[in-house]
């Protein structure tokens, strides 16, 4: 066979000339020139070796088994078409990378796979073992400024914000800041170093509404006069709209205490700018000493309870100082008839006087329903008597409403830790500090008319001089049970003693059940 040439105006050429043997034809391209055809694509079909480098400055669609026995170059983006619709694999020469679509996976021996589902980023070991091996490990936010986590020297750092709050050592962990935990196992015998108390933190008694000395049922409240369902909390209300406060006892309906008070509305209607209606307890100026209110290494309060109420909203309270001219109202969202677990953080107050003796140290107040001239911006320290937040719930203005609450504590610090449950016994001694309840009596043939009973010293000191007195203002005779009036109690001190005068004789002496009051 004769040689073919395909010559172009060009000095260059394609020759076809015949194979030496066996019938092949040996395709010759020119060693200069830009391309092998110039116009259109070219398309090869057969088998087709390669055996020196093939450089490639366009696209290629390759349909069919390839071997390429040279250096490739691939000089434009190259797509790997998935069989499924969206799962390609793209060079992508301008970005520089090679780009995976969601859900195309790279995979390692069949178990390790390293893909994006369209939200998150996963990398999926199935079986054995993922090792990550390095000296030193991090894991970082998006543009590398923070540490999360940090592995090197034999130690692991867990970091919030570029500091490290937790590190293992040779000896155990460091923790720096305040560690809460819902629950501890174990005896403690081995802690050292403990500095803060674990009990003591409540600076209010009775949250949890057990104590009850006055043996008080429902208290129908309808004026500024104090009443107590329970011992220490009282509550306000205002004339025309009434509330009762009571003890509710029962089953812990999964709250660990068997007890709460409750305010339900007995007569509501729309409230005035001036009316108050809360429920409240006043702390001893002596209990909040920790706290350094009004100075500049004042402390935050943590405040937390377990509340619920038949209005779905927004409702309120406040702290405020003994002058009221100080106060942090405070709000917290409930849906109806839910126990609901709130937790408040107040913050450090460097202004203003507050009581740090024996009277009014802070009031912690549930508002009911205040008027506006009591209710101020929430979240913040007012210079106003506040008792509640504006815009928040009325109960008072809603018929036949209530509200529970119990577990209620108030600590220092910024954290609410879990509630301080007490003996009974030692909530009743604190509770005696206020109010608490004894007999008296005195054995003799004949008292004569304003005979004096002595009153016996009392078994928990008192916070200041009480107001000794009874409830039915009587005393009783041994013999007949003969009721007589008490013209008169007298107390000489905190400690007790004093007397009660009788009105009239009595025979076989008698007894008187008194009480002693020195509420704040």
């Amino acid at each position: 066979m004769s040689k073919i040439r395909l010559s172009g105006s060009n000095s260059g050429y394609v020759e076809i000339a015949a194979a030496a043997d066996a019938g092949n034809l040996t395709f010759v391209l020119p060693t200069t020139g830009a391309s092998l055809f110039g116009n259109g694509n070219n398309v090869i079909t057969g088998i087709t070796t390669f055996s020196a480098a093939l450089d490639i400055n366009s696209s290629i669609d390759v349909s069919g088994a390839s071997v390429l026995n040279g250096t490739t170059t691939f000089n434009n983006d190259v797509t790997f078409d998935g069989a499924t619709a969206g799962y390609d694999v793209v060079w992508d020469r301008s970005d520089n990378q090679l780009e995976f679509a969601d859900n195309t996976k790279i995979s390692f021996g069949g178990s390790l796979q390293i893909y994006r589902d369209g939200t998150n980023t996963r990398i999926q070991n199935s079986t054995n073992t993922l090792r990550i091996i390095g000296d030193s490990i991090k894991l970082n936010n998006g543009n590398v400024s923070k540490n999360f986590l940090v592995a090197e020297n034999d130690a692991v750092q867990l970091m919030y914000n570029n500091s490290t709050k937790f590190v293992t050592t040779n000896t155990g962990t460091v923790t720096t800041g305040i560690c809460t935990a819902t629950s501890f196992s174990g005896s403690g015998s081995g802690i050292t170093g403990v500095t803060t108390a674990t009990q003591g933190r409540n600076m209010l008694i009775n949250g949890e509404m057990v104590a009850n000395q006055r043996s008080n049922g429902g208290q129908n409240v309808n004026s500024s006069t104090s009443r107590y369902p329970v011992d220490r909390w009282h509550s306000r209300g205002e004339g025309g709209k009434n509330f009762t406060v009571s003890q509710i006892a029962g089953a812990s309906q999964g709250l660990g205490v068997r007890h709460y008070m409750r305010a339900e509305v007995t007569s509501h209607g729309s409230v005035g700018s001036n009316d108050i209606f809360n429920f409240r307890q006043n702390i001893e100026g002596y209990n909040i000493q920790r706290i350094n209110l009004g100075e500049s290494t004042c402390n935050s309060i943590a405040l937390s309870f377990t509340v619920r109420s038949s209005l779905a909203g927004t409702h309120s309270g406040a702290i405020q100082n003994s002058a009221q001219n100080r106060s942090y109202p405070f709000t917290y969202t409930l849906t109806q008839n839910t126990w609901t677990n709130v937790k408040i953080i107040i913050p450090p107050i460097t202004s203003g006087s507050f009581n740090e003796t024996n009277g009014v140290g802070l009031r912690v107040v549930f508002d009911l329903g205040s008027g506006n001239n009591f209710r101020g911006t929430a979240g913040q320290w007012n210079s106003a008597q506040d008792e509640g937040a504006t815009g928040a719930v009325r109960l008072i203005e809603n018929a036949s409403a209530t509200w529970d609450i119990t577990k209620i504590q108030l600590e220092e610090g910024t954290v609410c830790t879990p509630f301080e449950k007490k003996l009974y016994a030692d909530v009743i001694r604190d509770c005696m500090r206020y109010y608490q309840v004894v007999n008296s009596s005195i054995i003799s043939p004949i008292l004569n008319n304003g005979a004096r009973i002595p009153l016996p010293i009392l078994p928990v000191e008192m916070r200041g001089t009480p107001t000794p007195g009874t409830s039915a203002g009587t005393f009783t005779e041994f013999s007949s049970g003969t009721t007589r009036t008490i013209t008169g109690f007298y107390s000489s001190s905190s400690k007790g003693g004093g007397y009660a005068q009788l009105n009239g004789n009595a025979g076989n002496g008698v007894y008187v059940n008194a009480y002693f009051d020195a509420e704040i």
